[in-house]
């Protein structure tokens, strides 16, 4: 009788066991996916802020050629209108075939 008692106390904490290395796992994974969570929005955070750093770069790069081909046609109106006009006949004949 007193091997039963022991296996039946042995089966009861393996059973505590198991129980709580159920508990540890499921904190373990709630964890794991806090981390992820966070990680993810740190990328997210950075590629946002690197994607309006080079948008940012575009338009500003844009303003500058912008005003250089203003201050250009200003200085060499003439010259201007003539390349203007080439590129609008050449265009015409190509999109006329």
């Amino acid at each position: 009788m007193p091997d039963k008692i022991s296996a039946d106390s042995d089966v009861a904490a393996i059973l505590e066991d198991v129980q709580s290395l159920k508990r540890d796992f499921g904190v373990l994974l709630s964890r794991l996916k806090d981390n992820a969570v966070s990680s993810a929005d740190s990328a997210a955070n950075s590629l946002n802020n690197e994607a309006q750093r080079l948008y940012q770069n575009v338009a500003d790069q844009g303003q500058r050629t912008a005003r250089a081909l203003s201050d250009r046609v200003e200085e060499q109106p003439l010259m201007s209108l003539f390349v203007a006009f080439g590129i609008g006949f050449l265009s015409g004949r190509l999109l006329s075939r």
